[in-house]
């Protein structure tokens, strides 16, 4: 319990911190609630979107303000998500909303939202950045929520393009997953 207060704690923005009544509130707040509920754990446990399936994930969505039906136009979007697609935009909202901002978070959920694609963030210096994609499994759905804005976290007022490579880019003096050289690369701009 005392572990699970103090993560909380650790949460309270520098603004807060130093005022100690506020702190005491929380504390005796947390003290009040985390007999039963241990929000950390339970929620891994009672919502686990891996093992989830239809009504439980329409229950997880409703609870995140996600609906199967989204409301954008596209041919490659199926008017009702399946599960496995529900599940995808699903962690991306929640992992969206704990993105700290920077590029290494932004690496981490790449990887595991698109765990078999090899990715690469171009940063243009100018309020814009790039993601170019290699991935032979991303299918037409997974690209259109992509491009749409339902995968991937955007942060205000920053530009963000999307390129997807079906084979390695074309690089000299580079042999990295997403670069290959001679006779292994396809000629393209990133």
């Amino acid at each position: 319990m005392a572990d699970t207060n103090e993560a909380y704690l650790a949460l309270i923005t520098s603004e807060y911190s130093t005022k100690p009544l506020f702190n005491a509130y929380v504390v005796a707040f947390l003290n009040m609630i985390s007999p039963a509920v241990d929000m950390y754990t339970s929620f891994n446990t009672i919502f686990n979107i891996d093992n989830a399936v239809g009504d439980q994930l329409d229950q997880i969505g409703e609870l995140l303000n996600i609906s199967r039906q989204l409301p954008v136009v596209d041919e490659n979007i199926p008017s009702v998500l399946t599960d496995e697609y529900y599940r995808t935009v699903i962690k991306a909202k929640i992992m969206a909303a704990q993105w700290d901002g920077t590029r290494e978070g932004l690496e981490e959920i790449l990887s595991t939202l698109l765990p078999n694609a090899n990715f690469d963030i171009i940063d243009s210096q100018d309020m814009n950045y790039q993601v170019a994609l290699l991935d032979n499994s991303l299918d037409a759905t997974s690209q259109a929520l992509l491009f749409q804005g339902y995968i991937l976290p955007k942060p205000a007022g920053i530009g963000c393009a999307y390129n997807i490579y079906e084979q390695e880019l074309f690089g000299w003096d580079s042999n990295t997953a997403f670069i290959k050289g001679w006779d292994q690369a396809e000629w393209g701009t990133t």
